[in-house]
Parts: structure tokens; sequence; C-alpha cells
């Protein structure tokens, strides 16, 4: 079977995507072991660690790590993530807030150790309406003009 030039060239970077996360995931293989053992999920790690699930487990299977059954990753509650959960529903308030103020889910999730989908479900809980994307868009901008003007007033001082 014959490839052209562009297939060659999509296959050569897909391959060396998959490649350079399961590196990086190696790397720190014992880390990676460590923070499974005390608890954190394989998603919650392939997002600390900014690779994929699969990366996450070859680091576990390269230290032979064994990998928790759904009924043991049930017992744990989903370990240290769900901990970050239960506490940012006790914060819903000052979650709502952020969001007002402009910040994304994105950006709360990554401040609070959710996810960007908790965060919204979370602020809608309050009762807070969700902005369009085209909201979201400018009450990012917005906010990031505004810390901006805020770090060049300090700075200035």
């Amino acid at each position: 079977m014959k490839f052209s030039k562009h297939e060659l060239k999509v296959m050569s970077r897909t391959l060396t995507a998959g490649s350079t996360m399961k590196s990086k995931a190696l790397a720190y293989a014992d880390e990676i072991a460590q923070a499974y053992l005390a608890g954190h999920s394989l998603r919650i790690l392939a997002n600390d660690y900014d690779v994929s699930r699969t990366a996450i487990t070859s680091a576990l299977d390269s230290k032979g790590v064994k990998r928790r059954s759904q009924q043991e990753s049930n017992r744990l509650g989903g370990g240290v993530s769900m901990i970050k959960t239960k506490k940012a529903w006790q914060c819903a308030n000052i979650i709502a807030e952020e969001y007002r103020e402009g910040y994304t889910p994105k950006e709360i999730g990554d401040k609070w150790g959710i996810s960007p989908f908790t965060a919204r479900r979370i602020v809608i809980s309050t009762g807070q309406k969700t902005r369009s994307v085209r909201e979201s868009h400018s009450a990012s901008n917005a906010l990031k003009l505004k810390n901006e003007k805020l770090r060049r007033m300090t700075s200035t001082q």
C-alpha cells in the first residue's frame, strides 16, 4: 500500500505526538506511581502531567503498579479528586463570584482542581446564567485587560 507525502506527514506527526506523551509520562513514572497509589485517578494524573490516560497507564505498567478495578475506584470515591470536588461544591458561591468576574470554567477548574464541566455545573447550581460563547470571549478578554492594568499599576509603584 502506497501513501501520499501528506498522509505520511500526518502519520508521522500522530506517532510523534503519542511517543512524546508516553516518554514524558515515563520520565515521571516514579511520581505518577506514587500519586496513583495515594489515590489519584488516571484522569487527574493525565491532566496534571498534560498527557493521555494511555501514557499514564504505560508509566504505571513500567513501574509494575497494578491498576485498580472499577469496583476499587468506586470504593475510593474518586480519591483526591473527589475531595477537591466536595470542597469546590462547599464554596459554590465563591466559584459563582469568580465566574461573574469573568473567569472561564477552565480557569476556575484549574484553580480549584476540578474539571471545567464541574465548575460550570457549580455555577449553574447557584442560579447563575452561563455565558454564551460570544459573551465568554468578551468577559475573558475584559478580565485579562483588567489584570494587565492592575499589574502595570503595581509595577510602577
